[in-house]
């Protein structure tokens, strides 16, 4: 096991721990079990204590240390985990900071995501969370999802290494569009994709109807999605932010840094509030947090970010947290037929599907959303149907809720006999 790579390592980690986890050993029989296991590479045991959240100190499952050398941006140029170059920022959230990268022994460029230290989060949050959106996301497979190679530590600090993807975020584009400096056409999204990127490009896309277009990339991200949900992954943050639109026009999904295991984190969801960018959240994540675990909700944020695609425009506009909020449980979006009278109705009609109030009147599966995309662009019937004035007051009328306590106070409640309708 020496000589094997780092991702072999990952990969034999992560199999290694299940294995034992599931055999629920006595903690001294465990660390005889992982010495035994892995005597012969240190690496691959520290990393197996890390999974199984045993390590004695400085890995994941501790909390990082405080590196002023991360929190100050000076770190170009330094190397971690031995063999990774880190080049410049491209990127900040929540959770994290993402580099340009370069593996210097491969020589090949990589994108690698460092933990903030200075989040103020429960001791050990920050390393289980990373390790949490390691493991979701190394467990997938498809050309529309980024892929995790490397799991570390700088200085206490954790870090996780992927594949480097040169693409714009389709944030950008919404933001664009937003401002009306940019049209909703083929050939301006392949112009600020160029632009963006500095060079030519050619998506194969650039000279079709823009509405097309926008239902391709949800098609191919619908699909990305599915593959993840086979592997119990939820992705619980599908933005415009959060699409690579990759120099050739394909679309990759990034970021499980709020991935929750449906099959392996029951409990994550309870923990805490909500997780994920307001605008696009299904309304039951807010309404009851334990919810946002359900696969449910990529296929609800999957359809407010097409919804934002096509009309320019977010779903429920920014403002007041709370009153944000209060809209997003309580209100239907505009019609998109309202806000653009060319977009096609079959279109209009799969978007709202995807974008239901109640889980139980979306897709049943990212697959069947994606089926209903292509169906649109090969000119086929679709399984969905937009409804008229009548339609949408008697919707209207289904999802106005009644708060029980002030937002931001915990938890949604709902008078009943709602809760029960959000399954």
């Amino acid at each position: 096991m020496g000589g094997a790579s780092s991702s072999d390592r990952l990969g034999t980690a992560y199999r290694i721990a299940e294995e034992l986890e599931a055999r629920e050993l006595p903690a001294a029989e465990l660390e005889r079990e992982i010495t035994q296991r892995c005597g012969d590479d240190p690496q691959l045991g520290a990393e197996v204590r890390a999974i199984l959240g045993t390590a004695p100190s400085g890995f994941l499952g501790r909390p990082p240390v405080p590196v002023p050398w991360l929190e100050q941006g000076g770190s170009a140029g330094r190397v971690i985990g031995e063999r990774y170059l880190l080049e410049e920022v491209i990127g900040a959230g929540s959770m994290g900071i993402v580099y340009r990268g370069r593996h210097k022994t491969l020589d090949r460029p990589v994108a690698i995501k460092l933990i903030r230290s200075s989040l103020a989060l429960a001791p050990g949050e920050e390393g289980r969370r990373m390790l949490k959106e390691a493991r979701a996301a190394a467990g997938v497979r498809h050309p529309g999802v980024v892929e995790v190679h490397d799991v570390g530590l700088e200085e206490g600090t954790p870090y996780m290494v992927m594949d480097w993807v040169e693409g714009l975020d389709l944030g950008r584009w919404a933001g664009e569009l937003e401002t009306g400096r940019r049209g909703r056409t083929g050939a301006d999204l392949a112009a600020f994709l160029a632009a963006g990127l500095g060079h030519d490009v050619d998506p194969g896309w650039a000279e079709r109807p823009y509405s097309e277009v926008v239902a391709r990339f949800g098609a191919q991200l619908a699909r990305a999605v599915h593959a993840a949900h086979a592997e119990g992954v939820v992705h619980r943050d599908l933005a415009p932010k959060n699409v690579l639109l990759r120099a050739d026009g394909q679309p990759v999904l990034v970021d499980f840094g709020v991935a929750a295991l449906t099959r392996q984190d029951e409990s994550a969801s309870t923990r805490g509030g909500a997780a994920g960018t307001l605008p696009y959240m299904a309304p039951e994540c807010l309404l009851d947090p334990s919810l946002a675990r359900r696969p449910a909700v990529d296929i609800y944020g999957l359809g407010a970010t097409l919804y934002h695609l096509l009309s320019g425009r977010m779903p429920f506009e920014q403002g007041p947290e709370g009153s944000l909020i209060q809209r997003i449980a309580t209100e239907l979006p505009p019609d998109l037929a309202g806000l653009d009278p060319n977009l096609p109705k079959d279109l209009v009609a799969v978007v709202f599907g995807a974008m239901e109030k109640r889980p139980a009147d979306r897709y049943a599966s990212a697959l069947e959303l994606a089926e209903d995309l292509e169906a649109f662009l090969d000119r086929r019937p679709v399984s969905r149907r937009r409804p008229g004035p009548l339609g949408r007051l008697g919707r209207w009328s289904c999802v106005v809720l009644p708060m029980r306590r002030p937002l931001g106070s915990g938890p949604l409640r709902l008078l009943p006999p709602w809760p029960a309708r959000w399954s």
